[in-house]
């Protein structure tokens, strides 16, 4: 079954957070990615 992963602020700078929390829904273990808003839109 898939899991959400949730990619938060913890890792990198607290002052971008805004751009870097992102839930991820996957069967497996992800590698991190980090997507600006406007990819994300995408």
């Amino acid at each position: 079954m898939p899991k959400v992963y949730q990619i938060g602020s913890s890792l990198k700078d607290p002052k971008n957070a805004k751009d870097l929390d992102l839930l991820v829904i996957s069967d497996k273990p992800v590698d991190i990615c980090i997507y600006t808003p406007e990819e994300w839109s995408m």
